[in-house]
């Protein structure tokens, strides 16, 4: 466990300036609950200006939206207890949806909308006049917490998002370069360990996130723009990696001469890549031409291809053309120099996998544990169980987003218990013998300012959060002490109660294993490769090749090191018969009619292969017959169409036998 830095002790120092500026100003101001302004900064309080903006932002816009939804709710179904508790349960796990499939930053809004509904509703149930006092003060403590949290940051610990996106973008490169090294270099015959790809994959989610605060604010949109550009360009330059050591283990096996030619040349572009940036950085000191005039050649010698190996090696040598190339405008782009080539298309709207089943069971699970603690409640006449049916909405929405929720609620519900032990310690040991404002910012400093600080740390960070933002609303502060303890442990009880019914049926019906999830992601990309082979639409291919491409980032970072069997799974077969049959449909409209009704049927094969509907032995029949039936391919773009039909035939069956010597070649 590493030490607080300092700049760990400034946003801890600054963090409870704020939190007590909003809990002076709500005493002064007579507000109901003070506790949720001070409460609040420590949950919008963030280390960049972008991501502080987009919390403050979407937590007021959910406030509102619940604490609406509360106040229309509650007066008019109180008679009709089944009925409100169907109607609340609903819209908590509609607004929970919502997060799900909006995803980003703004599917925060979402989730507050469908658990600050709980939180001022509920304890409204047994006095509904109440509803629209409690639902404004809910609104106003949350908008001072906000106001006073971005006023204090902004003037102490402003801090644009931008050197964070260019440090995650050059840790990005560097790890694509490590790969590189791994697959093109002398241990080209290594594959990359699952850590590897895992360490590359995880940089994608953590640069979308930074690139998603940096639009809320003054951000150069120049740059998110190249951001967006450079993410398609480097996660494409992994995919070729795989597409050239593929080829160059075939030509291994089955053209051991060919094999001798190639590998200088693939560590030669592996040693490349490598020395394009030297220390760590981008640069442009070691330029691409001399290779890349070094590739065009061996591609242009291998025009009449003589027999299956060299096929292969004319595929090798297209990918590493492609490679360079795409590697050259990534440093340039991420030096701010416009890329030279055509970029792929962004990708456009929510990017990641989405799984309905696990939003449908993430929705289910979450209604379940409500219905039960709101049963409970009704039933056993607990003063304390709206307390308990809040936590459950809080603990079965925050953590919805991931396979496994269950030991992140656990994590939950220690820090939680914690806090109320803390808050008990400091409502009748500490605060019955302090008296004033100074005196109880003194002794809360003690303990919020060493502890915020050691947020830092992941280790703990995951329970002290909820520790840090769960002793405000444990203790209940008022303008003056008045600390009722059966009150105070029915409610604490409550908490860990509520959060304890959402782990339990979290633990029955939402946890999804890493092999599970992997199967899951490895048949939606089976989905995906037919899609593109029956599809038309080239600018369709390209988003679907993107979700492919997030998925096999999803899978990598799920990846074990001792986990054999998914570690083949990274050789990226499916995802490369996508990049090869897109390249057939971009290559379709230029054919004539004879090759042209060839890649058709090819198409159709591969479509009808990856829904199961197709043997595989089928499958490669009919790219065999393509393959031969097209002689002779000479035009350019039919030279193309037949290496991509070669890299079909690699990226599905690698491990076939070469098609016979008289079939596959003019």
């Amino acid at each position: 466990m590493h030490l607080p830095s300092r700049q760990d002790w400034s946003f801890a120092l600054v963090t409870f300036a704020a939190a007590m500026l909003a809990l002076y100003i709500a005493f002064a101001a007579n507000l109901d609950r003070p506790y949720w302004a001070a409460a609040t900064v420590y949950i919008v309080s963030q280390r960049t200006s972008g991501a502080l903006n987009a919390k403050a932002l979407w937590r007021l816009v959910g406030t509102l939206c619940g604490a609406a939804v509360a106040v229309a709710v509650i007066p008019n179904l109180i008679d009709a207890p089944p009925l409100l508790i169907i109607t609340m349960t609903a819209w908590i796990a509609l607004c929970l949806a919502g997060s799900l499939l909006e995803g980003g930053l703004r599917g925060y809004a979402f989730m507050l909308a469908g658990y600050t509904a709980a939180i001022v509703g509920f304890p409204a149930v047994d006095t509904p006049a109440a509803i629209w006092d409690t639902a404004v003060a809910r609104v106003e403590e949350i908008g001072l917490g906000i106001v006073c949290s971005h006023l204090l940051h902004s003037v102490f610990l402003a801090r644009s998002v931008n050197p964070t996106l260019h440090a995650a973008i050059n840790a990005w490169m560097r790890d694509l370069v490590a790969l590189a090294q791994a697959t093109l270099g002398h241990a080209h015959k290594a594959h990359p360990s699952p850590a590897e790809w895992r360490r590359f994959a995880s940089h994608v989610g953590a640069i979308d996130q930074i690139v998603d605060q940096a639009r809320y604010e003054r951000a150069d949109t120049r740059l998110l723009s190249d951001m967006q550009v450079l993410r398609s360009q480097v996660r494409r330059c992994g995919l070729l990696m795989t597409s050239v050591t593929a080829r160059l283990a075939n030509l291994g096996e089955h053209a051991p001469a060919l094999y001798q030619q190639a590998e200088p040349l693939v560590n030669e572009i592996g040693g490349w890549l490598v020395a394009s940036m030297p220390d760590g950085r981008p640069s442009s000191q070691v330029g691409p031409a001399p290779l890349l005039q070094k590739l065009e050649a061996e591609l242009a010698a291998q025009s009449q291809y003589a027999d299956w190996g060299h096929l292969i090696y004319a595929g090798l040598c297209d990918r590493g053309l492609e490679l360079v190339r795409r590697w050259r405008d990534c440093i340039d782009l991420a030096q701010g120099v416009p890329a030279s080539g055509p970029a792929p298309p962004t990708q456009r709207g929510r990017r990641g996998h989405l799984d309905p089943l696990l939003v449908m069971l993430s929705c289910l699970a979450v209604a379940i544990s409500l219905v039960a603690v709101c049963t409970f409640w009704r039933y056993s006449a607990w003063p304390s169980g709206s307390v308990a049916v809040m936590m459950a909405a809080v603990a079965g929405s925050i953590f919805a987003h991931m396979d496994d929720p269950a030991p992140a609620i656990g994590t939950f519900l220690i820090g939680n218990a914690i806090s109320v032990v803390v808050a008990g310690v400091f409502l009748f040991g500490v605060f019955p013998m302090i008296d004033g404002f100074p005196l109880l910012a003194y002794c809360l400093g003690l303990f919020f300012i060493p502890a915020a600080a050691f947020l830092g740390n992941a280790s703990i960070a995951p329970w002290l959060t909820p520790l840090l933002i769960g002793i405000f609303p444990s203790m209940s502060l008022q303008e003056s002490s008045n600390a009722d303890f059966v009150k105070f442990a029915n409610n604490g009880l409550a908490t860990v109660l509520g959060i304890g019914c959402t782990l339990g049926v979290t633990l029955v019906m939402r946890s999804v294993s890493d092999r599970q999830r992997i199967a899951r992601l490895n048949k939606a990309d089976r989905r995906d490769l037919a899609r593109i082979a029956a599809g038309r639409r080239a600018e369709e291919h390209d988003e679907v090749l993107d979700r492919m491409l997030d998925r096999f980032e999803a899978v990598a970072i799920r990846m074990s090191n001792e986990s054999t069997e998914a570690a083949g799974g990274l050789a990226l077969g499916d995802l490369r018969a996508a990049l090869n049959t897109l390249g057939l449909q971009n290559c379709f409209a230029r054919m004539d009619g004879h090759h042209r009704g060839l890649l058709g049927t090819v198409l159709e094969a591969i479509a009808g292969h990856a829904t199961g509907e197709r043997p595989p032995a089928d499958t490669l029949r009919t790219l065999d017959q393509a393959m031969a039936s097209g002689a002779p391919w000479q035009g350019a773009g039919e030279r193309e169409a037949l290496l991509d039909l070669v890299g079909l035939r690699l990226a599905l069956f690698p491990q076939d036998a070469p098609p016979t010597p008289e079939a596959s070649w003019p």
